[in-house]
């Protein structure tokens, strides 16, 4: 279904509700780890195929969190969606995961640039 804007939840043509946090983070951004798992264990793919295969998948897993890493502010009065505190800490372990991939294949590509913005954001959210 789709997002429902200001709301916490999207919703089918039929009335029917999902949280977005089970749609982003339980679905989707699961969906596209398992991939970069897949193309990560698979040894009948090189390194530059494995590489080029997760490559999109990562980008994805990122594109995902970006709109819930807006939302972490530990000052609760400053927060523009209430998030728990177990909740932003997973977000953050999960982007320092992704940003560090996403170094890493920046790197593998000779992408230095790219590959360091990607590690200081592994950093900054470690």
């Amino acid at each position: 279904g789709q997002q429902v804007a200001g709301r916490d939840y999207r919703e089918r043509i039929d009335g029917r509700r999902i949280d977005n946090w089970n749609v982003d983070i339980e679905i989707l951004l699961q969906i596209s780890n398992a991939m970069v798992e897949i193309y990560t264990t698979n040894s009948s793919l090189s390194p530059m195929i494995s590489d080029n295969k997760m490559f999109p998948h990562v980008e994805r897993s990122l594109q995902i969190l970006g709109p819930w890493m807006d939302t972490i502010d530990f000052d609760a009065t400053h927060q523009s969606n209430s998030i728990t505190s177990a909740k932003a800490h997973y977000l953050l372990e999960i982007s320092c995961t992704l940003e560090r991939n996403m170094a890493m294949l920046a790197f593998s590509r000779s992408q230095y640039d790219i590959a360091e913005r990607h590690s200081h954001r592994c950093l900054v959210n470690s």
